[in-house]
């Protein structure tokens, strides 16, 4: 299989070069409260806590999302109870999981989102 010349294979140090996910910080509005500090969920922790959700063979979603907020929410600091709690909240709430999601380049089901392999081919052309 030959190679184009317009692509380029990466090497093990791009790879480690890459930024972790828990040092990609982002400010989220939630409209007319202000903002939140989230940061990205990486591959370890999304499996960590995809396996604390499992109930047998089903994924317990109102714990997926309380560890979720709690994992993710830096600023401020929420615990697992409180994230529990906020679940009960206004629809703001749903509207900062998904900004997690779309921020950690997860989509609602698990999967990786289009945008963020996307985003990953566009900063390895950088």
């Amino acid at each position: 299989m030959s190679e184009s010349n317009d692509k380029r294979i990466l090497s093990v140090d791009d790879l480690l070069s890459l930024p972790d996910m828990d040092d990609l910080v982002e400010e989220v509005e939630i409209a007319g409260l202000g903002f939140v500090k989230l940061r990205g969920l990486s591959l370890e922790a999304h499996r960590n806590i995809r396996r604390a959700c499992l109930k047998g063979d089903e994924m317990d979603m109102d714990e997926w999302e309380a560890r979720l907020l709690a994992h993710c929410c830096i600023e401020p600091a929420i615990t697992l109870e409180q994230a529990r709690s906020l679940r009960r909240k206004s629809f703001a709430i749903g509207a900062l999981l998904d900004q997690l999601l779309i921020i950690s380049g997860i989509t609602p089901t698990g999967g990786i989102s289009q945008r963020a392999v996307d985003d990953a081919e566009a900063s390895f052309r950088e």
